[in-house]
């Protein structure tokens, strides 16, 4: 009886508080546990207690699997969180590159656009100078034609003055060689001769006066003829400047 007892005991009674359970979980590896209670395990208290710990490290062993499995989901997630930063730091360096040459570009543009307007006002400027100096070389003609005609007109008085005077001159002359016989009626004559030689004389200092001043006029017309041919170059630069901005706009767009 007392062994049947003890034998039943040993047999059906679970592990006591005072029996040692010891369970060790490898990290690297799948759980292994056992049990070391007072039977030997043969009976059902023994069954009982290895179905227990089956489950356990069953659990332990799915626990471990699910911590494999996270981790490897963890890495494989942070490897991409690191490519996506990486990507996601290449475009807003790409981005503000594109937005300092963008800024740069404007810049050049704005740049452009100003010495465009300067020179825009430039010729415009020079157009007037241009239209100016044209209408001065017109006038100019014009006025060196008119000067030229009248000085035809005083060189042919001046010529038949000159002629005029000669004339008398040699009147003079004669009459001089001929005073001895001559009355006084001859040599009144010979003083209004006299008179109107001087008055001829007063009169070509008078014609060569004037001629002078149209060689001055002329010289002055020369001088205008030469500023008027400056201007038809500053034309032909004008012409040079105007292809030059075109073609700077075609190579632009």
């Amino acid at each position: 009886g007392g062994g049947g007892g003890g034998g039943g005991g040993g047999g059906s009674d679970d592990p006591e508080p005072g029996s040692s359970a010891e369970y060790r979980i490898d990290a690297c590896g799948p759980a292994t546990g056992s049990f070391d209670g007072d039977g030997d395990g043969s009976g059902e208290g023994g069954g009982g207690g290895s179905a227990g710990g089956r489950f356990l490290l069953s659990r332990l062993q799915q626990a471990e699997a699910e911590t494999v499995r996270l981790r490897a989901l963890l890495s494989e997630r942070t490897e991409a969180l690191t490519a996506a930063q990486r990507v996601a730091r290449d475009e807003t360096e790409q981005r503000q590159q594109y937005e300092r040459s963008e800024r740069a570009a404007r810049a050049a543009a704005e740049k452009e656009r100003k010495e465009r307007d300067g020179q825009a006002a430039r010729v415009s400027a020079l157009e007037h100078e241009l239209t100016s100096v044209r209408r001065e070389r017109d006038e100019a003609v014009k006025e060196a034609r008119a000067a030229a005609e009248e000085q035809r007109i005083k060189e042919v008085r001046l010529h038949r003055a000159l002629e005029e005077v000669e004339k008398h001159r040699a009147a003079l002359r004669a009459m001089r060689e001929d005073r001895d016989g001559v009355g006084q009626g001859a040599r009144a004559e010979a003083q209004k001769l006299a008179a109107e030689n001087s008055r001829l004389r007063k009169k070509e200092g008078e014609l060569m006066l004037t001629f002078r001043k149209q060689a001055r006029l002329i010289d002055v017309l020369k001088r205008q003829k030469l500023h008027a041919e400056a201007a038809m170059m500053l034309g032909f630069t004008e012409e040079e400047f105007e292809r030059s901005l075109e073609l700077g706009e075609r190579m632009l767009a």
